[in-house]
């Protein structure tokens, strides 16, 4: 039923009502969604109708246009979502709205019909996509410039508005949404922007045509435009701007791109060069392909590291080349007569786009966008060459996957590299137990290979503290483990007793990784392996020695105090307590054992299995060759069903998560989780801990499981160190029972192997309490671990064993299930 309460009556605040907000107040409306969104602001439940969970409502204007009809098919087929379709005109067929609204934004002005519906609309959405606008210049040339070009020769489409309506229709439309959803809660705004407003004239070269001072031009470049349509994007960037220093809660992103070549149009390019008798300006020259346009838009509202709230991001949108096969240089020269020995050149962006000075290199860097929002940018010339030595082959077809579909690097792992905290260990040579030996990888986010980590405490007074070494688990950084740590007992590692080394393991994004051996080839427009190189195998042991490696070399460091391990880190800690026994005191491990064990390495083939099933893997290469849309959905379900207890599900506790079903908490959880990953560093991951059946063993896929635990006992016989388990009582690939008999075969002398399960319903999950549901699991662990380093403190929170209630209103909704 849909509740219509008066204006003056109490707001109700069950998430269960579906309030008609178009009869209340504005100020009361947003409030009522606020107080929502404040007990939900980090799940994906959302108030709408049918009361369903959805990851991303998302409101895309220009709805009916091409571009806007791209972006909305697009975003459907990449996460769960629900979109509004705004536009002017009517509602395209065929586009696969959730809802429509038929509205002139430019009209939208304070205190307006228009303004009015469009807040009520925006209510139900979290992310704006603004596209709509008059799309391009005016046929009406500047007056003083008028005389002087042929509006008919210009090889675009130009717009038959007059200067000032573009400008100000422009202008009024983005105020007005910008307003709207800061007004209404928005979470993030995403703008149509364009590399006119750095300076697209009428005039092609000579007064009053753009004559670039440095190349290429990068994002901090003042615009300047010319005419009318240029300026209206720069001035709403400068609006966007405004909006951002005053709005801490909403992130704006803004993309300029220059002009956009269809799909129908790409085999026309090259286009013939210009000559001095039909110069073109120099803004023409650049281009991009109409699906990195999309891609652009929809990895600005997927990827979160993009923007962070109370900022604004701008970011170039352009191929790596202009439209013409000549030297961008000698066209400058010959057409626009240019003196190019004034000009200033950016040489450390030609270095990395591997373009050189004579090429027909692009007037943008896009290089942030390449970075921050993993798209590898098309070139013409992709479809034209073939690579030779030192480059990767590349012969794409209409039927293939566009190369700008595979990102390099998880978003997780990017956001780390970002992190200023991260540093570099260089392991160029390092031979790993496969034989191979890591190259020097120029590709890699750092210039070389590298095992990436961050220090947590004071150097300076490292020998008067433990130092504490703390192993990265699958698919998780750094980062992930800053909520362990602090400088305060009522964290679980205290940084004023102990200096806490978190290191990345190899092949999850930060340290090197799969991601890093693939060169983003410009001029092919495709990721592949530098030199026809191969895919790194990475053990258990090999993180183990790289590690032991830095603590020596960085740090001057030949033994740790304490191994501290969730899952896949708990192998390693196990690793360095067998293989250097007289290097570690202490192990705790977390909802992790020793080794990989036969029922663990079940659920890791069905997830390698679920993965490699999608047409993007090339199995003769090993490798990705493009995004696993499909695969990574299918491994994504798969783990959830291994990922927390079956109570979990039957007693309906994801409520507690902020989710009405259980297919809403693995949509709106493990599929959004893996979203951004990526799957060749995924792929990595899976098989370093599923080569591990032994414990010290590399290649075991030869073993039987009775040779396994041989190995595995033997060298559990040789650990010295104080082994703290917490193993979780529902978790279904690192068991209780493992634990129990890794336990029952080390030699226990006195209170050297301690077990202490965690009872939870939620399965592995349990060991990596970051949540607030999740904060009487800290309690717990925080309160062992301070035992087992002779620190005891009493337990909070309820105590340890207790499991956290739900919340009154969800209990009365799981209750009404029975």
């Amino acid at each position: 039923a849909r509740a219509t309460p008066k204006a003056t009556a109490p707001l109700c605040t069950s998430p269960l009502v579906l309030v008609h907000l178009s009869i209340i107040r504005s100020s009361e409306a947003k409030n009522f969604r606020e107080s929502i969104r404040n007990q939900l602001r980090n799940t994906a439940f959302s108030i709408g109708l049918g009361g369903s969970c959805m990851l991303r409502r998302v409101a895309v204007t220009g709805a009916s246009g091409r571009i806007g009809r791209g972006i909305i098919e697009r975003l459907k087929t990449r996460v769960p979502c629900q979109i509004l379709g705004i536009d002017a005109q009517a509602a395209a067929e065929n586009c696969d709205f959730d809802s429509f609204l038929q509205l002139n934004l430019a009209r939208a002005v304070h205190g307006s019909e228009e303004e009015k519906q469009l807040r009520e609309a925006l209510l139900e959405v979290d992310y704006v996509i603004h596209c709509a606008a008059w799309p391009g210049p005016s046929a009406t040339a500047p007056f003083g410039v008028r005389e002087m070009v042929d509006v008919d020769s210009i090889p675009i489409g130009l717009e038959d508005a007059t200067p000032w309506d573009l400008y100000s229709d422009n202008l009024a439309s983005t105020n007005a949404l910008v307003e709207a959803g800061v007004a209404t809660g928005l979470r993030r705004f995403v703008f149509s922007s364009s590399a006119f407003a750095m300076g697209f004239s009428h005039k092609a070269k000579g007064a009053g045509s753009f004559i670039p001072a440095t190349v290429p031009l990068i994002e901090q470049d003042r615009p300047q435009p010319f005419e009318t349509y240029g300026l209206s994007k720069a001035a709403c960037e400068e609006l966007i701007s405004c909006a951002s220093r005053t709005s801490p809660d909403v992130s704006f992103i803004s993309l300029r791109f220059p002009n956009i070549i269809k799909n129908e149009k790409w085999g026309e390019l090259p286009w013939p060069s210009p000559t001095p008798g039909d110069a073109r300006c120099i803004m023409l020259w650049n281009y991009v392909s109409e699906d990195d346009v999309i891609q652009a838009h929809v990895e600005s509202v997927l990827q979160e590291d993009a923007g962070a709230p109370g900022t604004h991001e701008i970011y170039n949108i352009a191929a790596p080349d202009t439209r013409f096969d000549a030297s961008t240089l000698q066209l400058m020269e010959n057409v626009l007569e240019m003196d190019t020995k004034a000009l200033s050149f950016r040489e450390e962006l030609f270095a990395y786009a591997k373009v050189p000075l004579d090429s027909n290199f692009s007037l943008f860097s896009s290089k942030k966008a390449t970075e921050r929002l993993g798209i590898v940018f098309k070139s013409w010339q992709s479809d034209k060459l073939s690579q030779t030595e030192g480059r990767c082959e590349v012969q794409m077809s209409d039927t293939e996957v566009r190369p700008g579909t595979l990102r390099k690097g998880s978003s997780a792992a990017l956001e780390t590299l970002h992190d200023p905290r991260t540093k570099h260990f260089d392991i160029t040579g390092f031979e790993l137990e496969s034989g191979q030996v890591i190259p020097e990888c120029p590709d890699a986010p750092n210039g070389h290979a590298s095992l990436a980590y961050v220090v947590h405490g004071d150097y300076g007074v490292i020998r008067n503290k433990k130092v504490v070494l703390v192993p990265t688990s699958f698919d998780a950084t750094s980062s992930d483990f800053d909520y362990l740590i602090g400088p305060s007992p009522q964290h679980v590692l205290n940084t004023d007793e102990h200096l806490v080394i978190v290191v990345n393991q190899l092949g999850n994004g930060v340290s090197f990784s799969p991601s890093h051996q693939f060169a983003v080839d410009n001029v092919a427009g495709a990721l592949c392996l530098r030199d026809h190189d191969e895919i790194y195998k990475f053990s258990i042991g090999d993180n183990v020695r790289a590690q032991k490696k830095l603590l020596q070399e960085e740090f001057g460091i030949d033994a740790v105090d304490i191994v501290y391990g969730y899952s896949m880190g708990a192998m390693q800690g196990f690793d360095w307590a067998w293989r250097y026994p007289d290097a570690v005191k202490r192990v705790i491990a977390i909802c992790g054992t020793s080794r990989c064990g036969d029922l663990n390495r079940v659920f890791l083939d069905s997830l390698e299995a679920a993965l490699c099933s999608d047409p993007g893997y090339d199995a003769e290469q090993g490798y990705f060759a493009s995004f696993p849309h499909k695969g990574i959905e299918a491994f994504s379900r798969i783990y959830a069903g291994w990922g927390v207890g079956a109570t979990f599900y039957l007693e309906h506790r994801f409520l507690q998560e902020g989710f009405l079903s259980g297919h809403a908490f693995v949509d709106g959880d493990y599929l959004a989780a893996f979203a951004g990953a990526d799957p060749n560093d995924l792929l990595s991951q899976i098989r370093t801990w599923k080569r591990t059946t032994a414990l010290g063993a590399t290649e075991t896929d030869a073993l039987s499981s009775v040779t396994a635990d041989a190995i595995t006992r033997q060298h559990l016989a040789r650990v010295k160190a104080q082994i703290l388990y917490m193993p979780c009582d529902t978790d279904k690939y690192f068991t209780l029972t493992e634990a129990k008999r890794e336990v029952g075969w080390m030699i226990n002398e006195g209170d050297q192997v301690i077990l202490k399960p965690i009872s939870s319903r939620l399965g592995h999950r349990a060991g990596d309490p970051k949540k607030e549901s999740m904060k009487h699991l800290y309690s717990r662990i925080r309160f062992e671990v301070l035992n087992f380093l002779e620190e005891p403190e009493p337990p909070s929170d309820g105590g340890p064993e207790e499991e956290m209630p739900l919340p009154i209103w969800r209990k009365q909704l799981h209750d009404s299930y029975h």
